[in-house]
Parts: structure tokens; C-alpha cells; sequence
């Protein structure tokens, strides 16, 4: 299937174009196949996080069979990352999930994670410099406590950011456990995957980590 946007000839019954990742306009929705409720796109273990072509602030969120879940802004803010909008649909009529940053300067806030009726989920909190250099934030429940840390797959990473080294992706914790990563594929129009197949207990909110992970993108391309 031929992608309008860029040109691509994706495989036959592709939702998503594999180069751009413009959505393919002849496949928007598979005949009687009932949309996903808000609830149940919050309860997947894998999400794919893609830049919408030719924008810097413009998102969108799909399962891992290309299925549109959200499509998501990242308001521009000055200093480093805005806040980011999670809407269920194109039309943006109402948000699904929001994350609104507390501070100034990106690795010395906080960010706080509301669900639709503005109640917390919880925090990602930067670690000043360890943020700036390393690349690791604390993760926090909704009374504001530490519960896990997010960080570099590779800790050069951070500090080189170059060659393949660019593409390290993130690690998230609870504890000491491995929950969740967060990695980068493709060169021409990358795009992280989410993969949170690693915490079987559900112990991570995955509104958090959807929340969390779009930050990250944009982290990642610093």
C-alpha cells in the first residue's frame, strides 16, 4: 500500500506507513471492529510512539499491530519540554491523560501525570544534573514518593550522544525491578516502542508510562 504522504509501498495491510508514519488513509478503521474503550488502551503491555511526519510537537500512539490509540501534543515551552496532551482521537474534542510540568528547567521539575478528570497517576522528577548527564529521572507514586527510576540503557549514551550510541534506548524500574524499556528503531523516521512486557504484576501504570515515554522521545533527541 502506497503511502500518500511520502510515497512508501508498505506491505499489504499495514495501518501505519513504515517510512513516515502517516496513517494510511485506507485502512483508518478494519470493518467491524469495535473501537477500543479508554480504560482497555491503558491496560496494553506494548505501544509504539511515533512523531507524525513534518511536525516537531505533534505525536501519535498505536499498539504494536499499528491500531491508532492517541494522538498526542507536546505543547512547546520554554526551557526544555512542554506539557503533553493525550487525546483519544484526531478531532483532539477531549483529553485522555495530560502531563503538566512543575519548574522551569526540564531536569530540575517535576511533571505531573492527571488522568481525564485531572486526579494524579503520578511523577516523573528529574535529578538535576544526573538528568542533564546521565540521563535518569526518579519516578514517583501519586502522594509524590519515589517507587522506581528511569534511565539510559547505555551510560555513555547520554554523555557522547553519538553514532550508535544516539539510539540507546531507556530502562524503567520499580524498585528494583525491570518493568518496562523503551526503544528506538528505524533511521530514516524513527520511533520508540514500549515494551512493558516485563512487568508481569502490573506494578507500572501504564498511563504513567505512556506519559512518561513521550517525554523520553523528546529527551532522546536532544
Amino acid at each position: 500500500m502506497k503511502c500518500p504522504a511520502c510515497g512508501y509501498e508498505n506491505a499489504q495491510g499495514v495501518q501505519v506507513c513504515n517510512s513516515c508514519g502517516e496513517m494510511l488513509s485506507a485502512s483508518l478503521r478494519t470493518p467491524g471492529v469495535v473501537p477500543r474503550s479508554r480504560e482497555s488502551k491503558f491496560e496494553l503491555d506494548k505501544y509504539v510512539i511515533r512523531q507524525k511526519f513534518l511536525t516537531l510537537t505533534q505525536y501519535y500512539v498505536t499498539d504494536d499491530k499499528d491500531e491508532r490509540l492517541f494522538a498526542v501534543e507536546r505543547r512547546l515551552r520554554s526551557w526544555g519540554m512542554g506539557d503533553v496532551l493525550f487525546y483519544d482521537d484526531e478531532k483532539q474534542t477531549g483529553h485522555a491523560l495530560r502531563v503538566v510540568r512543575e519548574g522551569l528547567i526540564d531536569a530540575f521539575s517535576r511533571f505531573r501525570d492527571e488522568d481525564a478528570d485531572g486526579h494524579v497517576v503520578g511523577y516523573v522528577r528529574g535529578r538535576g544534573f544526573a538528568s542533564l548527564l546521565l540521563r535518569t529521572w526518579s519516578l514517583l507514586d501519586s502522594q509524590g514518593k519515589q517507587i522506581g527510576s528511569v534511565a539510559r540503557e547505555h551510560p555513555l549514551a547520554a554523555i557522547t550522544d553519538l553514532g550508535l550510541l544516539r539510539h540507546a534506548g531507556f530502562r524503567f524500574f520499580i524498585g528494583d525491578s525491570l518493568v518496562a524499556r523503551l526503544t528506538l528503531h528505524g533511521m530514516l523516521r524513527p520511533y520508540h516502542v514500549l515494551d512493558l512486557t516485563f512487568d508481569a504484576q502490573r506494578r507500572f501504570d501504564r498511563r504513567l508510562a505512556l506519559g512518561v515515554a513521550v517525554l523520553l522521545d523528546t529527551a532522546a533527541r536532544w
